[in-house]
């Protein structure tokens, strides 16, 4: 019951409500609880095998029902699987969207960090930029559960979860009355037309059941980071090379289905404890120089939060070990797509051909308006 509390940790966990200057704030009612948000509830899973089988409620009588991921491919209409000549299209597998998923993933950080999308983005250590791709990342993935991509062509709703997300994290605009992101920026960065972005919103947020609240590991990383520097100050350059280490460590989570499996503090332990345990540490005349696991976490929670250190590092160690066995992924996933994936490639050159003609036509019936 006390690991357990590790979801309720106060202040290390909030939800993505933002202040009016754009710094982290009191969290709204039921945002600020990740036990009782709809994160926890509906799209955090007990196993990798619960995962696969869509359970707890996010999709259709079929699938709460028992549809699996590889089902939910199959369910995809043949209709769906024809090029515009008639050619016909062989099915995507369950690796070949994880592979997509992973290069538009790399693709949404470039814009998330463009001044060219915002020019508030690069402001603030890109604090407002982080947590713009950490929260569009999170939303794709979802709509990758429940939705195929031969279904909604991943091109256009990469540019939607961008667009939806700067409205949740109230990223702010050169007017300062409003938020988000200027979508005909976005627009020009993912080379969609902005209309096919606005009218694709709400099959987005369909997709991922409006469920807008999302935890995110790097919150609590930073405090925990923060109580490691508090508690023990001489051990700065320590910190700091923990500290980077995790932070990529993280980023390497949202190119696995950490999210899902995971509360986001357990993966930012996770993620210090890797951190600790690719540092070269020099010991001292003392063995006890040298920094344990049991010290790193002791260090980094609350004073208060009333946890057994030992229980705490035995429940976060398998998330430590699930996040260190999938660190190739990042790299991995997108090679499967550009090492001579003949499907991969048909199906890219038919989501840009789709998105060329939509162009095409929306550009011809706004033509056509004008002549009238």
């Amino acid at each position: 019951a006390r690991v357990a509390s590790l979801l309720l940790l106060p202040v290390r966990e909030v939800g993505n409500s933002s202040s009016a200057d754009g710094d982290a704030g009191p969290s709204p009612p039921g945002m600020g609880d990740f036990a009782r948000s709809t994160q926890a509830l509906h799209w955090t899973f007990a196993s990798a095998e619960a995962l696969g089988t869509l359970v707890g409620g996010i999709l259709t009588a079929a699938a709460r029902a028992g549809k699996t991921r590889a089902e939910r491919l199959e369910a995809v209409r043949d209709e769906d699987l024809e090029l515009a000549d008639g050619t016909a299209l062989e099915r995507l597998s369950d690796d070949d969207e994880r592979g997509f998923e992973a290069l538009f993933l790399s693709k949404m950080k470039e814009w998330c960090f463009s001044a060219a999308l915002n020019d508030r983005l690069p402001e603030r250590d890109n604090k407002y930029a982080t947590r713009l791709f950490w929260t569009a990342a999170t939303l794709l993935k979802r709509l990758d559960v429940t939705t195929s991509m031969m279904k909604a062509s991943p091109f256009v709703m990469r540019a939607v979860a961008v667009f939806v997300a700067g409205k949740i994290e109230e990223i702010p605009l050169p007017r300062p009355e409003y938020r988000g992101v200027q979508v005909d920026k976005l627009a020009k960065l993912a080379n969609v037309h902005p209309s096919a972005i606005v009218e694709n919103e709400i099959a987005f947020l369909d997709g991922v059941r409006f469920h807008l609240v999302v935890f995110h590991p790097l919150r609590p990383f930073e405090g925990f980071v923060e109580g490691l520097r508090t508690a023990q100050p001489g051990r700065e350059p320590l910190w700091a090379a923990v500290d980077q280490r995790g932070r990529a460590v993280l980023e390497d989570s949202l190119f696995t289905d950490a999210c899902f499996l995971f509360t986001p503090t357990k993966i930012a332990l996770g993620a210090l404890l890797v951190g600790l345990e690719d540092q070269d540490q020099v010991e001292g005349d003392a063995p006890e120089s040298a920094v344990s696991s049991e010290q790193l976490v002791e260090w980094a929670l609350p004073a208060d939060a009333g946890l057994a250190v030992r229980d705490v590092v035995d429940a976060v160690k398998p998330v430590r070990d699930f996040l260190r066995a999938n660190l190739h992924l990042r790299k991995h996933l997108p090679d499967r797509i550009r090492a001579g994936n003949a499907r991969a490639k048909a199906w890219m050159k038919r989501w840009v051909d789709d998105n060329k003609a939509w162009q095409h036509a929306r550009a011809s019936n706004n033509k056509r308006k004008r002549s009238a």
